[in-house]
């Protein structure tokens, strides 16, 4: 068996296990769901809502005009796959995309936010095009399932989950849609969000 066959066939076993069991102990019936984009009373801090639960293989959209689901031809999404909360602004008008994360925990529910904690940045070419993916961990201890606390963590003690997000993103869609620039660091990733995301009051 190929090594790329035996990192996607972990990458099965993995996904199934978040669908199956979707908790980790002692975290009882906790969620972070927050309903809806306005985000109070939760500390400064670095913020996201989810689009896309871990484990789902279809794109819904949250904001704006309800649109039918899009699945795509691939394994679902390793990760809860967010947007960064982000002010009312100019930028916004003229088309402004908020940056995109891929939070590592169990699945959580659409629409809902929670705090993070960037560990590292995926960069990525898409036909000459550059694409920064935010890889996170939850700021909350009680929704973390892997023990990261930043980009050296990830390169030595969870080096096989950064293969399968890199696996994943340059292949999902489609063979070929992506290219791996390479990786950078979770200054790199807060460097990146400086400007563009909310302090939370």
């Amino acid at each position: 068996m190929s090594e790329t066959k035996i990192i996607l066939a972990a990458y099965v076993v993995a996904i199934y296990a978040i669908c199956t069991c979707g908790c980790v102990p002692d975290r009882g019936a906790y969620t972070p769901s927050i309903p809806g984009h306005k985000v109070e009373t939760l500390g400064e801090g670095v913020f996201a809502r989810i689009l896309v639960p871990a484990g789902s293989s279809v794109n819904q959209n949250v904001r704006g005009a309800p649109e039918e689901p899009k699945p795509f031809d691939f394994l679902p999404y390793p990760g809860n796959w967010a947007e960064i909360i982000q002010p009312q602004s100019p930028n916004e008008s003229l088309g402004h995309i908020p940056f995109r994360v891929m939070i590592l925990t169990d699945a959580l529910a659409k629409g809902s936010t929670l705090g993070i904690k960037p560990i590292a940045v995926l960069q990525l070419d898409s036909a000459g095009i550059p694409r920064d993916i935010i890889i996170a961990v939850p700021a909350d201890s009680l929704l973390m399932s892997l023990q990261i606390d930043g980009f050296v963590d990830l390169i030595t003690e969870y080096e096989p989950v950064r293969y399968i997000l890199q696996t994943w993103f340059v292949n999902h869609r489609g063979f070929g849609a992506f290219e791996v620039v390479g990786w950078r660091d979770e200054a790199y990733a807060n460097k990146l969000l400086s400007v563009d995301t909310i302090p939370i009051h």
